[in-house]
């Protein structure tokens, strides 16, 4: 609402610069001078009566945020407001609260998410096998036609604390007629029944599938229904495809949910052809509210040897380019994950899954070789590689890559993403910044909790504890960003209020653990803050657009219902957005009463 108090100050520069003033008086040289007031244009929006955290070093705190033509035009104090204001300009009273730059997620998976919550079985992370029991009877029940049943997501070390000596049995016994497909939380491993291994054509005859491993019984060598990374390849590869429709409402949720956490820009980190498609059909509708780089899978544009098609890649690229759609990246997967599957390429061995056990220390997915030529290629062709990177030997393997594409192609500009850089060896943290390489944390799922328990149970105990060294990053000037990993993890959603608040405290956010992972490497709400805001749109390739509230950049405002410097550290991950500008747009406005 417009208020008195800004209705006096508009009446009381009229009155000071006086109707003669209004058109500019004539100095000396027959020039028109313009006044204060004819210089200020009149904005769309004043944003008003607030705590505005900038971002900016040069003015961290302002009250004010005028916006026209959905850029920033003015930022400032309660008093300088008016000059900004005419009949058309709609002005919000923000009553106090804070103000700040949207945020932005580099490591999300929208379309795969909401398939996942709108159309397939879910149970959460922490179910018993009693629950799992009861949640897939229960679909086999309510899709009587359904050939297949879809779902997820069992913890990891689930078959490590539960009993079950084959689980391809012990889901015939609840699937009936029906091929039934689960993944954990980490969304690496797969947990079949019979029918899905028979309609996948795996058996106790079939051959190890490099990047993976079937999990088979001890005595008759069958496959005994647990598939890790690759090794579920041949079951997805026959799996029924959602419906362009589905593919549709599920990135229609994804933006709206973004819009609703106040991102202002995120990373699909594994984009898929009908997930592109999808992508690009709302933005033809202008639905992409949000800042939106698509990773797009490389699997697809590899050949056997694994050598990059360039025509496959620039007819993906080119074809799903949009508005907000920028399709200049791609996703390569260069291990698994450090916990009871051990396929993470680790440096070190693994501690043994029992004593005695053989240990190994993990799997590559490319060799330097190949890795470093796809990355040449890719830097050369102007694409972001984002490498899934969650050992410290695929740390290294792919810093190694990115120095090589230095070398053969000098500075392409390009900022290449480690992602889940978690496990750092030491003499590597200086090379980020050295090569410009951006490490990507995941703060929504290591703090801890029963998953880090499993990944310490599969590294060691000291080991697991160095574990995610942000300090370390920001202090040997590595440019860090942040992503959700949704929805793995077991995450109930993209709230990136989450990772924020773990960041700081190194804590479970929810207060179910008491004890914090690596303390010493926690960091300060501002340097978290800048991770979230000016260091994820530099990732965006926005830097001079978005990341911070400046005059002259792209209006991407949120207002939170509490100020983030004024409530208890366990509470940041509990901030609620009331309202949510994308571009100078008001694209999520909280209702009355949440």
């Amino acid at each position: 609402m417009i208020t008195n108090k800004y209705g006096l100050l508009i009446l009381t520069l009229l009155l000071s610069y006086g109707c003669e003033q209004k058109t500019g008086d004539a100095d000396s040289t027959g020039q028109t001078a313009v006044t204060a007031y004819d210089a200020a244009p009149v904005a769309d929006t004043l944003l008003v009566n607030g705590r505005v955290y900038t971002v900016d070093p040069a003015q961290p705190w302002a009250e004010v945020i005028a916006v026209r033509d959905s850029r920033i035009l003015f930022v400032g104090s309660d008093d300088e407001a008016a000059a900004y204001q005419g009949d058309q300009t709609e002005v919000i009273d923000m009553n106090g609260k804070m103000a700040m730059p949207g945020l932005n997620d580099l490591h999300v998976h929208p379309v795969y998410g909401f398939t996942v919550q709108l159309f397939e079985c879910v149970f959460p992370g922490t179910a018993t096998p009693d629950a799992v029991r009861q949640t897939v009877t229960q679909c086999v029940a309510d899709y009587p036609d359904a050939e297949w049943i879809i779902g997820d997501q069992w913890e990891t070390d689930f078959f490590i604390k539960h009993d079950i000596p084959s689980p391809r049995k012990w889901l015939d016994e609840i699937s009936g007629d029906k091929a039934v497909l689960l993944r954990d939380t980490s969304f690496h491993n797969r947990w079949a029944n019979s029918k899905a291994l028979e309609l996948a054509g795996l058996t106790r005859d079939s051959p190890e599938i490099p990047g993976g491993e079937i999990v088979r019984d001890k005595e008759t060598g069958e496959p005994n229904g647990l598939l890790y990374e690759s090794a579920a390849g041949p079951v997805l590869r026959i799996i029924p495809d959602w419906t362009e429709e589905q593919y549709l409402a599920a990135a229609r949720e994804g933006v709206r949910a973004a819009n609703r956490f106040g991102l202002a820009g995120i990373k699909e980190a594994w984009a898929t052809p009908q997930g592109l498609k999808a992508y690009k059909t709302l933005d033809e509708n202008r639905e992409v509210s949000v800042h939106l780089i698509t990773s797009m899978s490389v699997l697809p544009m590899l050949d056997e040897e694994k050598n990059l098609d360039a025509k496959i890649l620039e007819q993906m690229r080119t074809a799903h380019r949009g508005r907000n759609v920028n399709t200049d990246a791609v996703k390569i997967s260069m291990d698994g994950v450090p916990s009871a599957s051990r396929t993470a390429a680790m440096l070190a061995d693994y501690m043994p899954v029992y004593e005695g056990a053989p240990t190994h220390n993990g799997k590559q997915h490319y060799t330097q070789e190949e890795l470093s030529r796809l990355i040449v290629q890719l830097d050369k062709l102007g694409m972001t590689a984002k490498v899934h990177t969650a050992g410290d030997r695929s740390v290294r393997v792919t810093l190694n890559a990115i120095e090589a594409a230095r070398q053969a192609n000098g500075d392409s500009g390009l900022r290449h993403e480690l992602a889940h850089a978690g496990y750092v060896d030491e003499a590597d943290i200086p090379r980020f910044a050295e090569l410009d390489a951006v490490a990507e944390i995941s703060p929504y799922i290591w703090f801890p909790s029963v998953k880090v328990d499993s990944i310490i149970r599969a590294v060691g105990e000291e080991r697991g504890q160095r574990y995610w060294p942000v300090r370390d990053l920001l202090e040997a000037g590595a440019q860090v960003v942040a992503g959700s990993d949704w929805p793995a993890g077991a995450l109930s959603s993209m709230n990136p209020w989450v990772g924020l608040e773990a960041m700081v405290s190194r804590a479970n956010p929810w207060g179910l653990r008491q004890d914090r992972l690596w303390e010493e490497q926690a960091i300060t709400l501002e340097q978290a803050l800048e991770i979230y805001t000016r260091s994820g749109a530099k990732a965006l390739l926005l830097e001079q657009d978005s990341g911070s509230i400046e005059a002259g950049k792209l209006a991407d405002i949120i207002v939170l219902e509490h100020n983030l410097f004024e409530i208890p550290v366990d509470r940041i991950s509990d901030t609620q957005v009331s309202l949510t500008m994308f571009g100078g747009r008001i694209v999520h406005r909280m209702r009355a009463g949440g």
